[in-house]
């Protein structure tokens, strides 16, 4: 699929003159791929498209097509009619060395799910070396009574782990951006739920998130960015989607995107560019490698995550704000067979310089990643005597380490994450 952590959009207008302009600011904002369109063979010059897919192959932009042809309408009652226009559809553009694979659709009720699981299963056959690239709803009850048309939560969880064919788990929540906790609840379920799912069907698990404000949504802050995107990581996500980086023209209600209406970069772009490039350059190559083992809250315990005490690992043997900041804890598997374990300050607006991490010194050999190939040993790192290493729990702080602890203290701003090699 990709050689890079997937960074990608969701569309807001159908392929034009203007969007091929606009390749090289998603390279400047820190994109590794996007979706692209619509593209309907009525209506648009298919050398537009191939002029499109070519830009982004000059600005290293992997993309998902979305042709009206590869949409699932029809895929379950004419299959030989859905084979046919896919046929086209990838005569037309799937050998473009720029295209990762064709967009199936977005959001399937119960109505859809057969559509869809006959198209992916057509596009999967016609085209091995392509990835099909569906986007599932948000499952929270009172978004989408009753869940989507399977009734209950249990039904819509069953059907979709025995059924589901995608090669990647996709789906948007946007609640984290209501400024609630009813809202922050309902993001961590989802990502609870969908990193259950995604694990059982052995699949990746990509999120959407949000990046501009509508509806009841704010558009995120700097620090909600930031915020979104590591609680994203931390929950077991190795791909994200925004929804969306460019403004939707004269959309009422429709604010605050990195990019306006108009194709230029607002104030906000630098908010995203920052942290995507901060991003790729430090710790991406190694979260595209992660599978998600255990994720914890400390601290408050958001979406029915559990909150992590003391013999929950052998590794890290505590976490703890004095600031009584939230805190996430994750600990991973790398395809190499590491493991890794990564700490984020799950607040959006408290800066916390007083968080502790305790690592079990007989255990594991902590290495922190930073980036562009500088990284750092724990142990060697923060001495003994280092004035912003201290326990508060020991009577003597002078002495931090012993045979098997070792605390550190870290300074997180709000939603700022670590990562550690053990």
């Amino acid at each position: 699929m990709l050689d890079k952590f997937p960074i990608l959009a969701w569309p807001t207008e159908a392929v034009s003159e203007k969007m091929i302009g606009e390749v090289k600011l998603w390279k400047e904002l820190g994109l590794t791929a996007n979706i692209i369109g619509s593209w309907n063979e009525q209506k648009h010059d298919k050398s537009l498209m191939l002029r499109l897919l070519d830009e982004c192959e000059k600005y290293d932009i992997k993309v998902f097509v979305s042709d009206t042809r590869t949409l699932w309408n029809g895929a379950s009652t004419d299959p030989d009619g859905y084979r046919a226009r896919f046929r086209a559809a990838y005569k037309d553009f799937g050998k473009h060395p720029a295209v990762l694979g064709f967009y199936v659709g977005d959001e399937p009720l119960k109505k859809h799910i057969e559509d869809v699981i006959s198209a992916m299963k057509i596009q999967k056959e016609e085209a091995p070396e392509l990835t099909p690239f569906l986007n599932l709803l948000p499952i929270w009850s009172d978004s989408n009574p009753p869940y989507m048309g399977y009734e209950t939560f249990d039904n819509y969880v069953r059907y979709i782990k025995e059924n589901y064919n995608a090669p990647i788990l996709s789906y948007d929540r946007y609640t984290q951006m209501c400024g609630t906790e009813v809202g922050d609840e309902i993001y961590f379920h989802d990502m609870r739920v969908y990193n259950d799912i995604s694990k059982s069907l052995g699949v990746p698990m990509w999120t959407c998130l949000l990046a501009a404000g509508h509806w009841e949504y704010k558009a995120p802050a700097e620090e909600e960015v930031r915020w979104q995107f590591n609680t994203a990581l931390a929950g077991g996500c190795t791909g994200i989607i925004w929804f969306t980086v460019k403004d939707i023209p004269f959309v009422a209600n429709f604010h605050g995107t990195p990019i306006d209406m108009f194709g230029n970069p607002t104030p906000r772009f630098y908010n995203f560019s920052v942290l995507h490039k901060k991003f790729l350059a430090s710790t991406a190559d190694t979260f595209k490698d992660l599978k998600l083992d255990e994720c914890y809250h400390v601290g408050h315990s958001y979406g029915g995550y559990p909150l992590f005490k003391e013999g929950d690992s052998d590794l890290v043997l505590d976490l703890k704000s004095l600031k009584d900041t939230d805190m996430i804890l994750s600990f991973f598997t790398h395809k190499s067979g590491d493991k890794y374990v990564a700490v984020m300050n799950n607040s959006k607006t408290v800066n916390d310089q007083n968080f502790n991490i305790t690592f079990n010194r007989k255990k594991c050999d902590p290495y922190e990643i930073r980036g562009e190939g500088i990284g750092r040993s724990v142990y060697a790192t923060y001495p003994n005597k280092d004035a912003h290493n201290f326990d508060p729990r020991r009577e003597n702080n002078t002495e931090l380490a012993d045979q098997e602890r070792y605390t550190v203290n870290l300074w997180a701003c709000a939603g700022q994450m670590y990562l550690f090699k053990l």
